[in-house]
């Protein structure tokens, strides 16, 4: 019990229940030929348990004063973001995974977040259980040693902080090595299934998850991945579409391709803004047309007349936009067999159909893909429906991402929309969109997030 110190224990949270229990030989209590004995009291403990005095606590929280340091106070965090690896790589790509917070791709990253824990009977360093889990509170993300260390930020004083966490949204980030952060005999570089990995796995649906137990009872603290309250993620429509070779004839690529390959890359990037791609099919695309997979669907289309999909020019794209139901506010993303144009792929964003004028005017928000060229990497279909909602005009280096003059450790080979994407995935890929403006004065995060191809929540 509390002993008027900052210690606690853990007590019965019901009462006690007493009884008067008769002595035996009957007689209500009365001893045989003898005085009248006190009763007995028997004491009996109903559960739960709770905790009297001042107990422990786990929180996240922020680095408040950019001092790469969680706060011990005044920073609690209400919910986490998916990092951007906005401070994670050299110029020659290589990932920095130092000790020092400063230099380590999770500890010098925008997004990273802390646990911190409050306990006056311990001292040193506690370890606390760190995972992701879906909306119905199942585990995502909890490796078989999920364990995170907290060490006290000044002897005696009861509070406890990690190093700097990190939550990502592909398999390859997933299982980047990171440095644990500690120094001593500890610092040493982790991985997947180590104590002290430093990464998990999240979407826009998940929660993040701190569990701290220093006896039979945790002490537990979950927030939602992005606001929640007011909301703040947003959510894309991605009308799919594969033309058929020939009228009645076979798509140009399976309807796998997209949900194996395109669209986890799609969802995967765009969670890292905050923004959820879903799908929609037309109203009145008959059944025989539409392929369903769990709750996304896609529509097969058969070529317009006149129009040949394994020679698609961009009179062909005009009429089959102007031929496919148009649903508004939607990015439609239409596989082709051929470009004529070479290109990997080519899309169509509102500043640069202004800009064309003349008949392009239907084709605003299409992306057309080239399933032909073998080098159309993993990021490729991800690359064009974001020229749609980056709207970066065309004039402007072909609307890719311009490296700045000073970079920072922000450089254009780790951008998504620079010009052509890597073909093989790994953490250092075209894949990363950032917060800052690139050379051309084209802000990412904030123009994708406030598109009006974008919805509330």
């Amino acid at each position: 019990m509390a002993n008027g110190s900052n210690d606690w224990t853990v007590v019965p949270d019901a009462p006690p229940r007493t009884s008067d229990a008769a002595s035996p030989g009957g007689g209500g209590g009365e001893r045989q030929g003898g005085a009248a004995a006190p009763p007995r009291r028997v004491i009996e403990v109903d559960e739960p348990i709770v905790v009297v005095g001042r107990a422990p606590a786990v929180e996240f929280v922020n680095d408040g004063d950019g001092n790469h340091q969680g706060d011990q106070s005044g920073s609690v965090a209400s919910f986490a973001r998916i990092g951007l690896w906005d401070e994670a790589f050299d110029a020659s790509g290589n990932v920095l995974n130092a000790e020092a917070e400063a230099d380590n791709f999770i500890g010098a990253d925008s997004r990273r977040f802390y646990i911190h824990v409050t306990d006056s009977t311990a001292s040193g360093s506690v370890r606390v259980r760190f995972k992701t889990v879906y909306p119905n509170g199942r585990d995502q993300d909890s490796p078989p040693n999920n364990t995170i260390t907290c060490t006290e930020t000044a002897a005696g004083s009861g509070h406890f902080i990690s190093r700097a966490l990190m939550l990502v949204t592909d398999l390859k980030d997933k299982f980047q090595r990171t440095h644990s952060g500690l120094s001593g005999a500890a610092s040493r570089v982790r991985m997947r299934g180590d104590t002290d990995f430093r990464i998990r796995r999240a979407n826009v649906f998940s929660s993040v998850v701190a569990e701290y137990q220093p006896s039979r009872v945790p002490f537990r603290s979950s927030i939602p991945v992005f606001e929640r309250s007011p909301e703040s993620r947003r959510k894309v429509p991605l009308q799919i579409v594969i033309l058929r070779r020939t009228a009645g004839g076979s798509p140009v690529v399976s309807a796998s391709h997209v949900w194996d390959r395109d669209l986890p890359m799609i969802r995967a990037v765009y969670a890292r803004v905050g923004v959820w791609g879903y799908t929609v099919v037309a109203p009145g695309t008959a059944a025989a047309d539409t392929v369903t997979n769990g709750s996304d669907s896609l529509a097969l289309m058969d070529p317009p007349a006149g129009v040949d999909p394994a020679d698609l020019d961009g009179a062909g794209e005009i009429t089959i936009c102007n031929t496919l139901a148009q649903q508004a506010d939607t990015i439609r993303l239409i596989y082709a067999a051929v470009l004529r144009s070479g290109n990997r792929g080519e899309s169509f964003n509102d500043a640069s159909v202004t800009a064309a004028g003349g008949p392009w005017g239907p084709t605003a928000g299409a992306a057309f893909m080239n399933v032909s060229i073998r080098s159309r990497g993993p990021y490729s279909a991800v690359h064009e429906t974001i020229h749609v909602l980056w709207d970066k005009p065309a004039s402007a280096n072909g609307g890719h991402y311009i490296q700045l003059a000073s970079p920072g450790r922000r450089f254009e080979p780790q951008n998504l929309m620079r010009n052509g994407t890597s073909e093989a995935k790994s953490v250092s890929a075209t894949k990363r969109i950032w917060v800052e403006a690139d050379a051309d004065g084209a802000a990412q995060f904030s123009t994708i997030r406030a598109s009006h191809y974008t919805r509330n929540w």
